[in-house]
């Protein structure tokens, strides 16, 4: 019989030796690719993570190095802040409050959070704002930073 392929004991269909290999090709490299490209996925993330960082204490360190920014007390980015210098300046009509690096970097992650961005919260375990208290993950890196020595501790949370 033409066209038609014969079975093998128990009735069960024949299959050609190429197929069987593409089969067990497609089942080992299929998973491997999956895992390699996920590991590269992780690795970017990680990355782009390090590049805020980096951007976020350069940022705080020109602002410290400048002594604070000024900004219009009206303005939209100064709503809902709390001021810790009091130090105010008048400039045509126009009153300016200091901004240390702390405020600046609350800000900044404020206009992260809102674009759907990204969130990063800058803490310690000697607080001097209470709106800054680590919170469980943050507080238990802390100690292990300071008890184990270690340099980075990585946490990266999707819809939080």
């Amino acid at each position: 019989m033409e066209g038609k392929r014969e079975k093998r004991g128990g009735g069960r269909p024949f299959l050609s030796l190429g197929r069987k290999f593409l089969l067990v090709i497609g089942l080992v490299i299929i998973p491997v690719l999956g895992a390699i490209f996920l590991w590269i996925g992780f690795q970017q993330e990680k990355e782009v993570m390090n590049q805020i960082m980096e951007q976020v204490v350069l940022t705080r360190q020109w602002i410290s190095d400048c002594g604070g920014v000024l900004v219009d007390e009206r303005s939209r980015g100064a709503e809902g802040t709390i001021y810790f210098f009091d130090n105010k300046v008048e400039i045509g009509g126009k009153v300016y409050r200091r901004f240390c690096p702390a405020m600046v970097t609350k800000k900044l992650s404020q206009y992260a959070l809102r674009e759907a961005l990204y969130r990063f919260h800058l803490t310690s375990l000697d607080l001097l704002n209470p709106e800054n208290e680590p919170g469980p993950f943050e507080e238990e890196s802390l100690k292990r930073f300071e008890k184990e020595g270690l340099e980075e501790i990585y946490k990266a949370a999707r819809g939080s």
